[in-house]
């Protein structure tokens, strides 16, 4: 019985290796991502994020603003698990700037992920109704 029990331990041990394994393995490339890798080491995150939100003059997404930072080199993007290393890491430095009051965030209902743009463009929980009828004109793109 104990060789039972025994067992089943070390399974459920195994189970948790792995997913601590799979967590340092997102959170490594996230880091790599923030880092950049020997080709684009000079990705400047916040830097470019904020271009992109300003060249469009409303509110993006994190897909969308990676695809702007990128939009002379698509082809960094369409290997897979470098995109999402990127988004990772755009991720995170998008809710750094939020933290330092760089940039202001909003979720909609419905929406998957959140919506970032400058703070002048927000009223607290929402962005300013200029910014809102920006969002509705592209709608079938977020929708």
């Amino acid at each position: 019985m104990a060789k039972i029990i025994e067992h089943k331990a070390l399974k459920i041990l195994e189970v948790k290796k792995k997913a601590l394994v799979q967590e340092l393995n997102r959170l490594n490339n996230a880091i790599a991502a923030l880092r950049g890798d020997n080709s684009y080491d000079d990705i400047a995150w916040t830097l470019r994020a904020l271009d992109c939100i300003k060249a469009n003059d409303r509110p993006m997404q994190t897909l969308g603003i990676l695809e702007c930072m990128f939009y002379r080199t698509p082809e960094v993007l369409q290997d897979q698990e470098k995109k999402r290393n990127y988004v990772v890491g755009l991720s995170v430095a998008l809710n750094k700037m939020c933290s330092k009051g760089n940039l202001s965030k909003c979720a909609f209902v419905g929406v998957k992920g959140y919506f970032y743009g400058l703070p002048e463009w927000s009223n607290g929980n929402t962005f300013t109704e200029k910014y809102m009828n920006k969002l509705e004109q592209v709608k079938s793109k977020i929708a």
